[in-house]
């Protein structure tokens, strides 16, 4: 998954150092002729959606991408002034809609984002246009939000900001990354701190180090995903095209990791209506609720690195299936995990940024949910999400009927929870 290192370990594990630095010298001018060469090949990239789009600009690039994120310059503004009103969500799969009944279907769609409605609902602020940027990677886990915590701070354009508190994943110490090959991308964004070097250097692979330090001075090794990773798999070196995976998984460790680890979670009983949720609900029980914990660290970084912006910023955790509810383990825990939560958003001190956990128990009901966190529909969410930015910036959006942004009746007025 991270680039190529089983193909040298099978390729050149025999290597003398003479072939070595033989090869060393025909791939430094074959870098250079594809640094010349790059300057006739398009780099593809996002357009900006006009006005009323259905769809927010996506800013997280492909996890196999080691750019990471698509540039501020990609969007056609010049910044900060640009007359826009920029909203910043960041979030892993719990914003992803997916089998949406018919009157909360998106343009004709059961699949989606609440970035999307998002941006078909709110039109303006203070009569500037509304404008979304979607920073979703499936598969999201705490170090992967500092990453995207760290460039979004630091996007001049942006006005405010919605931070996923993934109760599930946050506080497992074990899970802090998903795969990609971007984790090494922290190294060279603006405000990282000794703390995230110190946990880069205990988790990164040399070979990420190393062609993180290289994509600083050559562009094409920078741009590699883009300019060889949509060809079909060919020998082409050194980018060799993988199969890619269906799904995102962090692999049979886990269960592993818990029988060695966590014994009494794995055996841990649970009601039987709650029993199709135990995987996930053992997954966020094994937590780390100590200060000194990586997910709890990486948590109060994020907060401090958002205060710095000076801007709104809303950091809230999306609702657990009310099923939970019925498993005094899983209550426990969710108690103990908010306070320790609020502790820490206590010590930073950050009068621009509302925290929410309560929100981890809110509506809507058992049935809307796929699963522990994935939902059939999200203007339940979205609402609260809006009403929260509107209570932090003081103001209020300009919002379409919700008749307009699903094409369906609409079921509720502006302000007012939605239901089917």
């Amino acid at each position: 998954m991270l680039d190529f290192q089983p193909w040298i370990e099978r390729t050149f594990g025999a290597w003398t150092f003479r072939e070595i630095v033989i090869a060393l010298v025909v791939v430094a001018a074959a870098l250079a002729a594809f640094d010349v060469a790059r300057a006739f090949v398009p780099i593809p990239v996002f357009p900006t959606p006009d006005a009323g789009s259905s769809s927010a600009i996506r800013r997280w690039l492909d996890r196999d991408d080691p750019r990471g994120f698509l540039p501020g310059s990609a969007l056609g503004s010049p910044g900060e002034d640009d007359g826009r009103f920029d909203i910043a969500w960041i979030s892993g799969s719990p914003i992803s809609i997916r089998k949406a009944p018919s009157e909360w279907r998106l343009m004709g769609k059961s699949g989606y984002e609440m970035t999307d409605v998002l941006a078909r609902y709110l039109v303006s602020m203070d009569g500037r246009p509304v404008r979304i940027q979607e920073y979703l990677l499936q598969g999201v886990r705490m170090g992967d939000v500092r990453r995207a915590v760290l460039f979004a701070a630091h996007q001049p354009e942006i006005d405010a900001y919605v931070v996923e508190a993934n109760p599930v994943w946050m506080l497992n110490d074990l899970l802090q990354f998903t795969l990609s090959r971007q984790r090494a991308s922290v190294l060279g964004l603006p405000g990282a701190t000794r703390f995230d070097f110190a946990v880069m250097a205990r988790l990164l692979r040399p070979h990420e180090i190393g062609f993180q330090l290289l994509a600083g001075a050559l562009p094409v090794i920078r741009d590699r995903f883009a300019l060889f990773g949509r060809l079909s798999p060919s020998p082409l070196p050194p980018f060799p095209q993988r199969k890619p995976a269906e799904h995102v998984r962090d692999g049979p460790m886990v269960g592993t990791w818990m029988n060695w680890l966590f014994p009494d979670i794995a055996t841990l009983p649970i009601p039987e209506a709650a029993a199709g949720l135990r995987s996930y609900r053992n997954l966020m029980l094994m937590g780390d609720l100590g200060e000194e914990g990586l997910g709890m660290r990486l948590f109060a970084a994020n907060l401090r690195t958002l205060a710095a912006t000076g801007k709104p910023v809303i950091v809230f955790m999306p609702p657990l299936n009310p099923k939970l509810k019925l498993d005094p383990a899983s209550v426990d825990y969710v108690r103990s995990m908010t306070a320790a939560l609020q502790r820490q958003f206590a010590a930073a001190g950050a009068p621009n940024i509302i925290f929410r956990s309560d929100t981890v128990w809110a509506e809507p009901q058992p049935a809307d949910y796929l699963d522990i966190l994935h939902l059939r529909h999200g203007q339940g969410v979205i609402g609260l999400v809006v009403g929260l930015l509107e209570e932090k910036i003081g103001k209020t959006f300009a919002k379409r009927p919700l008749s307009d942004v699903y094409g369906a009746p609409e079921r509720t007025t502006v302000g007012q929870k939605a239901t089917p």
